[in-house]
């Protein structure tokens, strides 16, 4: 069934389309094709709504990790988790599974953190060095509880700048606004402060 979700909200946004276009090809003739036109104005406002509703609906498609990694136990020492430079921390994000157990340490911002993530997980914007604006963060990362756990968490909202200490733990696949299939790192957090700005 979830897999039938993104082709639904496709099929609505071709109408979409079509109807739009008919209506233009209609206005164009002006008499001729009026029953188009009519048949036009039904069917583009429905299949907007649908896709539209189908399109929010499928953002809380957070999937399963395709690897996982023990959570860490213990105390955590900051010295453990490495800073990548940008060239090794873009190779990673673009395939994260093969770097699974590695310590990190990265900045961000909370980008999500809502009843689409629960309360157990958020996306980020990271990156390996502080930045200063949102737009600093190159990357896309999925943070989960680990060695913090989720009540934890909830002490932080979107728009967080962060400094967490994380585990890689392999790939995290969601469904995007427009219901592609996007697949990003999933990090557990091993540690987490908020960055006073």
């Amino acid at each position: 069934m979830t897999a039938f979700v993104p082709f639904l909200s496709f099929v609505a946004w071709a109408f979409l389309l079509v109807g739009v276009i008919c209506a233009i090809v209609a206005l164009s003739k002006k008499q001729k094709l009026k029953g188009l036109s009519i048949a036009s104005l039904c069917v583009a406002p429905v299949a907007f709504i649908v896709a539209v509703v189908v399109s929010i609906a499928t953002i809380s498609g957070f999937g399963s990790p395709t690897a996982s990694v023990p959570v860490t136990e213990g105390p955590v020492v900051a010295a453990d988790y490495k800073t990548l430079a940008d060239r090794d921390l873009a190779l990673l994000v673009r395939d994260a599974d093969p770097h699974a157990g590695e310590k990190l340490a990265l900045y961000g911002t909370i980008a999500q953190f809502d009843a689409a993530t629960g309360d157990c997980m958020f996306r980020a914007n990271a990156g390996s060095e502080p930045g200063e604006y949102v737009w600093d963060y190159d990357h896309n990362i999925v943070f989960t509880a680990g060695a913090v756990e989720c009540d934890e968490l909830r002490a932080f909202v979107e728009d967080d700048a962060i400094h967490v200490l994380a585990t890689v733990a392999g790939t995290q696949t969601y469904s995007g606004m427009l219901s592609q299939s996007l697949s990003v790192p999933l990090m557990q957090v091993d540690q987490i402060e908020l960055i006073e700005e």
